[in-house]
């Protein structure tokens, strides 16, 4: 994390922010950030802007980051909500 975050790896970070995977099957949720890396690749190879665009759009990682909360019990676990 920390190494995406440093600002010095030869592409930019992409920040995920989702909170309306409620009650989605993980099978579709893996399915979905498939598409999206498919379609921010295809975003890249047709985008009209030039070059400028197309490093705009060329993320060399996602971040995900989803709301969680402790897991009680006084275990040290986590349950992410909206994963």
């Amino acid at each position: 994390m920390e190494t995406v975050l440093s600002g010095k790896t030869k592409r930019p970070a992409g920040f995920f922010f989702q909170e309306r995977m409620v009650n989605v099957p993980m099978e579709i949720t893996e399915v979905m950030h498939q598409q999206l890396v498919l379609d921010m690749d295809w975003a890249v190879e047709n985008a009209e802007g030039g070059e400028e665009e197309r490093k705009s759009l060329d993320f060399g990682a996602f971040v995900r980051l989803a709301p969680c909360s402790g897991s009680g019990g006084g275990g040290s676990g986590v349950i992410y909500k909206y994963f």
